[in-house]
């Protein structure tokens, strides 16, 4: 493919110009999401909420629905053999079929300012997970396969529990995030998945961001703190602790091989976890 070493781009598309992409007040930071040829993400709009664009040349593979933009990134899930496309949109969970954009299920999920910013969880069970500050709170949406259809059941839902950013991990039956941080003090939680029952609470560790691997939830919270932890229903022990930045840290970690990535609002660094 031409440029593909060079750095030079290969096409462009203008999603507030030319397609009158919602217009939000922190701009777009729905990452898009590769699928077979195309690439998808939220644009935003009457018939443009999500738009497909051909990986080779940029062009409109297709564009469908009619939500707003949030700030939250799309993710595929299997449903029994179905694949489909589950995103958080401006009033609305949903999913499409990601060869198309056809719609498959949606349930309603608004927060104010249209500031959804955490992305989905998807648990082996067909569970769904979806969280947000700004009055939106949590709900697990259940799907269930019949023919070519899905079924979405509420499953739960809590204004109590609210995910303002970052990520939330899926271990087991249990859901691990930092709850609040808008207006309140963060709080890392651990909830059934099921049934929405809260475990516990840490107040020691306030928002966090993860990566789960060999066993152990590498933890980075907002001071700069990196922790490698075992987490369980019955509390969060941690087994090793380090202040590593200085700064705010917002950012997840990254791990590839035993290289752990991590930033702040000034400064990144590379960890060996070897």
């Amino acid at each position: 493919m031409p440029g593909q070493k060079s750095g030079k781009p290969l096409w462009a598309q203008e999603l507030w110009a030319e397609h009158q992409g919602s217009r939000l007040m922190y701009g777009y930071s729905s990452s898009p999401i590769a699928f077979r040829d195309t690439v998808i993400l939220p644009v935003g709009g009457r018939g443009k909420a999500l738009m497909a664009f051909q990986q080779a040349d940029g062009k409109v593979a297709w564009a469908r629905n009619d939500f707003g933009s949030v700030y939250s990134s799309p993710i595929l899930i299997n449903v029994g053999g179905l694949e489909q496309l589950a995103v958080v949109l401006d009033g609305a969970v949903m999913a499409v079929n990601p060869h198309n954009g056809d719609p498959q299920w949606q349930v309603p999920f608004k927060a104010d300012y249209s500031i959804a910013i955490a992305t989905p969880i998807w648990g082996p069970d067909n569970l769904l997970f979806v969280s947000s500050e700004y009055n939106a709170g949590t709900k697990v949406i259940e799907l269930q396969r019949n023919g070519q259809q899905t079924a979405a059941t509420e499953l739960w839902s809590s204004n109590r529990l609210r995910l303002h950013h970052g990520n939330a991990m899926r271990i087991g039956d249990a859901v691990y995030f930092s709850s609040g941080g808008k207006g309140s003090q963060a709080i890392l939680s651990c909830v059934d998945a099921r049934t929405g029952k809260i475990y516990w609470q840490e107040r020691s560790i306030e928002k966090a961001t993860f990566v789960w691997a060999d066993e152990k939830l590498i933890t980075l919270d907002q001071d700069g703190n990196l922790m490698i932890a075992y987490p369980s229903r019955e509390g969060f022990k941690i087994a090793a602790k380090a202040p590593l930045l200085t700064n705010l840290s917002w950012t997840p970690p990254t791990l590839v091989g035993t290289r752990l990535y991590i930033r702040d609002r000034r400064s990144m660094m590379a960890v060996d976890l070897g």
